[in-house]
């Protein structure tokens, strides 16, 4: 199955008298208040992701082996974002896919935070858009959701979590949504009321950590080595280069200026993986950015680019980020070394 957005529907703006004028793309809106936008079926194949989900998550698939399944496929969400826990949930439980619109689920006053509204305070239209999974399939989805949710007690929740917490170190909401086989986040704030209350059952201070500081530091050293690296690698190539720890800038024969950083690799339960790119870090005249592999110790490959490319990159890297990005990729920083090799001057006998 080809890459896609398996929202399954389109935004279509008519008239007031009901003609159609344009099918919307993102973030653009109606701007005549006479005009209505109204859903409308998408393109065959992302309906049929659409009923494809449902029907993997009632034979007994969990909503993380959808997500894996998606992500392994090439498949997108309607954000153009691989899939969660989080994102397959949402398209179970959207009342759109049945031909009905919600209102109200949560509410936000002015300079408070958004809360959620209990189901009798939603207001709902029914049957005002064409369905694209049948509502039976949609309610076994729903008690199939019920089901494990329910069989689920406190006691093991917070056996599940204080498990969760022993493998990763520390936990979040995005840790707890992530995890293969664990229960929402959305389940802790439901049964607990908040995440915190949960976390004081298992004994977690969440202000306190700490997961990633020996990474951190074994990264920091692990960049300070490739950086003495390749100034010896300039040197022996005829070049000259120094490193200013205080601007944090390599200087190549009083010529250029190399910005080098570190990524620490972020795996994920989806399938794929990433790493941040600071993008307000980028100084000097070339940027190069070491990716690691998920064990934090194995370089992946280095990002050498100058700064106006790497400016462009998004903020979040994965291992594929279009053939124009991809092409500043390179498995050594030899095309340093060679951009600064000096040949001697030969003299004439």
């Amino acid at each position: 199955m080809e890459a896609g957005t398996p929202d399954g529907f389109r935004r279509l703006l008519v008239d007031a008298s009901g003609k159609p004028k344009a099918i919307l793309k993102r973030n653009e809106w109606k701007a005549l208040a006479t005009d209505r936008v109204v859903l409308v079926p998408g393109p065959e194949e992302e309906i049929a992701i659409v009923r494809w989900i449902f029907k993997l998550f009632v034979n007994g698939k969990l909503e993380v082996e959808i997500a894996r399944a998606l992500n392994k496929r090439g498949v997108l969400t309607d954000l153009d974002q691989p899939w969660t826990k989080a994102s397959v949930c949402s398209v179970l439980t959207h009342e759109k896919y049945i031909g009905n619109n919600v209102w109200n689920r949560t509410s936000e006053r002015l300079n408070s935070n958004r809360v959620r509204n209990p189901p009798s305070a939603w207001v709902r239209a029914e049957n005002v858009s064409t369905p694209l999974v049948s509502r039976k399939l949609f309610e076994r989805a729903g008690a199939v959701a019920q089901a494990r949710r329910s069989r689920i007690s406190n006691e093991q929740l917070l056996a599940d979590l204080s498990r969760l917490l022993e493998e990763r170190g520390c936990l979040s909401g995005s840790i707890i949504n992530a995890a293969p086989g664990y229960s929402t986040k959305s389940m802790y704030i439901h049964r607990f009321g908040t995440l915190q209350a949960a976390y004081d059952l298992v004994g977690y201070e969440a202000s306190a950590n700490y997961r990633y500081f020996n990474v951190i530091t074994q990264l920091h050293r692990r960049r300070l080595e490739i950086i003495q690296d390749l100034v010896a690698a300039i040197g022996k190539a005829g070049g000259l280069a120094n490193y200013d720890s205080r601007t944090q800038l390599i200087r190549v024969n009083d010529e250029f200026t190399i910005a080098m950083w570190i990524a620490r690799c972020r795996p994920s339960p989806y399938g794929y993986s990433h790493c941040p790119f600071h993008r307000r870090r980028l100084t000097g005249d070339v940027s190069v950015l070491i990716r690691m592999l998920p064990d934090n110790l194995t370089v992946r490959d280095y990002l050498i680019a100058p700064v106006w490319e790497a400016e462009r990159a998004a903020p979040m890297l994965s291992p594929n980020n279009g053939v124009r990005f991809d092409a500043f990729l390179f498995q050594s920083l030899d095309p340093l070394v060679e951009i600064a090799r000096r040949a001697p001057i030969g003299t004439e006998g």
